[in-house]
């Protein structure tokens, strides 16, 4: 198995995944547009550095992903730069999963955070998942909070 960054070249195939992802997640319909609107903004963003990523290859087939997306937020006491990175699409075919994957994918996604110069890293997790995150040093955030502005 090859652990690689990611590169413009795999757009589509982390358009691909994410759609899979959201499928397997969502019980509703995806909309239409929604698979145009990943690939422009992973197209946007790899041009300007601020969404990377990790895929990992087996027999020259991508068979896991994440991505961060780099964003500045209002500096506070924690996070004097204001540099946050999000986690997003992680996600492995269902084929590959339960064999240690992720675990090899995560660190590596991790430092290109850190070497963005990110000083947060957020995400959101199903259930499920959750101690293999606990495992890569994150932490559960129980007054984390949301609202759908639809």
């Amino acid at each position: 198995m090859i652990i690689r960054t990611t590169t413009p070249e795999d757009i589509e195939t982390i358009t691909r995944m994410r759609m899979q992802m959201l499928d397997e997640v969502t019980e509703d319909p995806l909309p239409e547009e929604l698979e145009n609107q990943i690939r422009r903004f992973v197209w946007k963003h790899m041009r300007d550095k601020t969404c990377l990523g990790v895929v990992a290859e087996k027999d020259g087939k991508v068979i896991a992903d994440a991505v961060i997306y780099l964003f500045e937020t209002m500096p506070d006491e924690v996070n004097v730069k204001g540099l946050t990175a999000m986690l997003y699409s992680v996600y492995t075919l269902p084929e590959y999963r339960g064999h240690g994957v992720m675990a090899q994918v995560l660190p590596r996604v991790i430092q290109l955070a850190r070497d963005a110069g990110a000083v947060e890293l957020k995400m959101t997790a199903e259930k499920k998942a959750i101690p293999l995150y606990e495992r890569m040093g994150f932490h559960v955030n129980d007054d984390a909070m949301k609202m759908c502005l639809l």
